[in-house]
């Protein structure tokens, strides 16, 4: 979509007053930047949790980070075009919401099954997430390695911006037991040995503990492991 359009849907979720943020990666274009290539470097996440959407602000502000990890906090509204950047800003290429993405509403129901290899396939419908799952603390994190989906019949590569979203949902969800997909009910997992359930954020919060205008700490950043065949038991 076009960030126009995100921008209207932003607003319309925060003046709901559901008290959910959405969460979004904006792209911009290659020509935006003078160095920065890979479209990991060129997406930002962001959440409607920011001054510019919701009502009733005293402020504007946008802030945004990086994918690849390298940009982070970013106050975004100063740099681009549609906003106070001018016209030598930065140029949107595409947006889109993390939680309307295609089959994000199935997450709660994928299965897991480890590779082997270090790394741990997601089945989640027509999708296939493949990352290496790691704990820090009492948090998992997943390194986005690679992703497919089924399109008009054959399956085709998901972009590596679309794959480390899919991972900030799986790790949302993961970590925080479906809250942010409508269950009444979560909990902080913890692997074997790691002891009882620690409570989950309040209700409505869908922000990984210590995150910034709804941004997690730590991206899923791309790894690098070649994706060979994958096991599905």
């Amino acid at each position: 979509m076009t960030y126009s359009e995100l921008k209207k849907r932003f607003r319309e979720q925060e003046r709901s007053g559901s008290g959910e943020h959405l969460t979004a990666i904006l792209l911009f274009t290659e020509d935006s930047f003078a160095e920065k290539t890979s479209i990991l470097s060129r997406a930002y996440l962001i959440s409607s949790n920011n001054k510019a959407f919701r009502p009733r602000m005293l402020g504007y502000s946008i802030y945004g980070s990086c994918l690849d990890g390298t940009d982070a906090g970013v106050r975004l509204d100063l740099y681009m075009a549609e906003e106070k950047g001018g016209d030598a800003g930065w140029k949107v290429q595409d947006a889109y919401i993390l939680e309307h993405m295609r089959g994000a509403a199935q997450i709660p129901s994928c299965t897991e099954t480890d590779q082997g290899d270090g790394t741990v396939a997601f089945f989640i419908g027509e999708i296939t997430i493949r990352a290496r799952k790691q704990l820090e603390g009492t948090t998992i994190r997943l390194e986005a390695v690679c992703g497919d989906q089924v399109s008009c019949g054959e399956w085709v590569d998901l972009d590596d911006d679309q794959v480390v979203a899919y991972c900030i949902l799986l790790e949302r969800f993961l970590n925080h037991k479906g809250r942010c997909y409508g269950l009444q009910q979560g909990t902080l997992l913890r692997l074997p040995g790691q002891g009882g359930a620690e409570a989950a954020p309040p209700a409505g919060d869908c922000r990984d503990p210590g995150g910034a205008h709804g941004l997690p700490q730590n991206l899923p950043g791309r790894g690098h492991t070649a994706p060979g065949r994958l096991r599905r038991d």
